[in-house]
């Protein structure tokens, strides 16, 4: 009975499943039934450092489906950096995308799968970047590129089209390849196509260069009156055989008043590209070389018309996005700097949430956040609600007021309370006299400590070089320092005497102590670089450049220290 009854049940639970079954593919079946694939544009692009956008756009006819799955050649997907889908006629408009989604139990294919939530859409666009290591600049030629890339997509269904184009500048002209021309097509591309191309192109210009951006760091400031101020500081390494003269760089395309600098404070020269608006071009003071680094800040202004919205008292500022950057970050922060006295209220994010980092002072908010990876494709939509009260404009100009009354207070009520002065004092104005022997004394001194500044020199120099012992040098080093500071101590005595003298003295001082502040500030500087130099971050011509430029820098100032010592030595007999 018992044997009976449990193969009753087996038999049901086995007539069940193969129910559940067969209902199951008939609806993948009746799924797939529904709707062809059109057509679908396949679009190649290289990107300003070199990293491979590739769009792959298609069209419907019949019932668009709730699901569907893309993909590419799986040699590829080690270089996947970023992906998004999204609406072909509203870019704005999400869908739900996912990477490594299965291709019919292809191997050779990775997959994304995509799923409309909201409606499916008619004609939709999946898009994703490769890494720059695609793509390859000939060490002998370095006109030639060679581009490692997906020739078709992989398509769950056949397409009865497949427009195909590689997207390269105008000037870029096609060698050879696995495809016959940098515009392509195909009819009847079948499912689960896996088709890996290359082609070489000849180029010479930069706007396409190959480097990365490893970090791209945006402060923005925003002032009491809702002036928007933006910094924009970009590191990047070269990546290429050739050097790197300039850069080109996108700002919002409201932004006015754009100004490149090194890193150094220089201005760079920058042009806005013709008929792009917020594209330019910066040219560098001093180019890349192969393997080297730089940095260099864009700063420009924003209207507030276009970015903030006024509520009462709350203020909402929507950050300015990156539509239009032709490069991909590998590392992105941000740093937002609220007017004094506002108080952050809100940060909405049309990606979701963001973990961000709150500074709150006792006058202003700031916050900033970090992420890793940034491109076009990312849904950068993020806006700041803060509360402010225009008083707070008034605030410093008020405290300044009131300290100054309160000052001129206190010193009518001291000058009240003074007795009068039987007579006016006489103040003498006559300059201190200083002695012939002053000067000969700091001549002597000021000699003195420069010889023992060129034994510093010539001692460190001795054992950087392993002349002489360690412990010897600490020992004569300890003697020197002893005798430098004591000699200091002298000459700023003597200097304030000189300076008492006032007249053509007061203005020989002023000029020496000049001089000496920029020689110390030329040589901190030339430490910098040297630093930089031994970590692999200035090239050696870039790092010859600038040391020859310091140099010519100490020995003007040095010329005009010994003019002004020979001008000392002149009021000697």
């Amino acid at each position: 009975m018992k044997k009976a009854a449990k193969q009753s049940v087996i038999l049901s639970i086995t007539l069940l499943m193969l129910f559940t079954f067969i209902l199951s593919v008939d609806v993948v079946c009746a799924q797939e039934e529904t709707y062809n694939i059109e057509w679908v544009n396949h679009q190649v692009k290289v990107l300003h450092n070199g990293y491979i956008l590739v769009n792959d756009t298609l069209k419907f006819s019949g019932q668009s489906p709730r699901t569907i799955k893309v993909g590419f050649p799986s040699k590829y997907s080690p270089y996947l950096v970023d992906y998004a889908a999204y609406d072909a006629a509203d870019p704005s408009t999400r869908f739900s995308i996912s990477a490594g989604a299965s291709m019919n139990g292809r191997s050779d294919i990775f997959g994304f799968r995509i799923d409309f939530l909201q409606g499916s859409p008619q004609i939709f666009t999946v898009a994703y970047i490769l890494s720059n290591e695609l793509l390859r600049i000939d060490a002998q030629n370095a006109s030639l590129h060679y581009l490692d890339f997906p020739t078709y997509p992989s398509l769950p269904v056949k397409a009865l089209l497949c427009n195909a184009t590689v997207v390269l500048p105008s000037n870029a002209k096609y060698v050879n390849g696995t495809v016959e021309a940098l515009k392509y097509s195909k009819t009847d591309l079948e499912a689960f196509t896996c088709a890996p191309g290359n082609l070489t192109f000849a180029y010479t210009g930069d706007e396409i260069q190959l480097f990365t951006v490893k970090e791209l760091r945006r402060e923005i400031s925003i002032g009491g009156t809702g002036m928007i101020r933006v910094s924009d500081t970009y590191r990047i390494t070269n990546l290429s055989p050739k050097r790197i003269s300039a850069v080109l760089v996108t700002v919002p395309t409201k932004a006015f008043d754009v100004v490149a600098r090194d890193e150094f404070g220089r201005k760079e020269s920058i042009t806005e590209l013709p008929g792009k608006t917020g594209h330019y071009r910066v040219n560098l003071i001093l180019p890349v070389e192969s393997g080297g680094s730089t940095i260099f800040m864009l700063t420009y202004a924003l209207p507030k018309e276009h970015y903030l919205k006024e509520e009462e008292s709350t203020l909402k500022l929507a950050l300015p996005t990156f539509e239009n950057l032709n490069l991909y970050v590998e590392r992105f922060s941000l740093e937002l700097i609220l007017p004094e006295g506002a108080r952050l209220e809100a940060l909405n994010s049309a990606s979701g949430e963001i973990e961000y980092t709150l500074d709150r002072s006792i006058f202003e908010d700031s916050l900033s956040f970090t992420e890793d990876g940034l491109s076009f494709l990312d849904n950068f939509q993020v806006e700041i609600a803060y509360h402010y009260n225009v008083l707070w404009l008034a605030f410093r100009p008020t405290l300044w007021v009131w300290v100054t009354a309160m000052v001129g207070c206190v010193i009518v009520a001291v000058a009240k309370r003074k007795p009068k002065a039987a007579a006016p004092a006489v103040i003498s104005t006559v300059a201190a006299p200083v002695t012939r022997n002053t000067i000969r004394e700091f001549l002597e001194l000021y000699d003195e400590r420069q010889r023992i500044a060129s034994d510093i020199n010539a001692l460190e120099e001795a054992v950087r070089r392993g002349r002489i012992p360690r412990r010897k040098y600490k020992v004569q080093r300890k003697t020197l320092d002893v005798r430098l500071n004591s000699i200091v101590g002298s000459l700023e005595e003597l200097k304030r005497k000189i300076w008492a003298a006032g007249g053509v003295y007061a203005e020989l001082m002023r000029q020496l102590d000049a001089a000496e502040a920029e020689i110390e500030e030329v040589k901190a500087a030339i430490r910098r670089i040297s630093t930089r130099h031994r970590r692999g971050e200035l090239s050696l011509e870039a790092y010859r450049k600038l040391l020859d430029e310091y140099q010519h820098r100490v020995a003007d100032a040095e010329a005009r220290v010994s003019g002004i010592l020979v001008r000392l030595r002149e009021e000697l007999p």
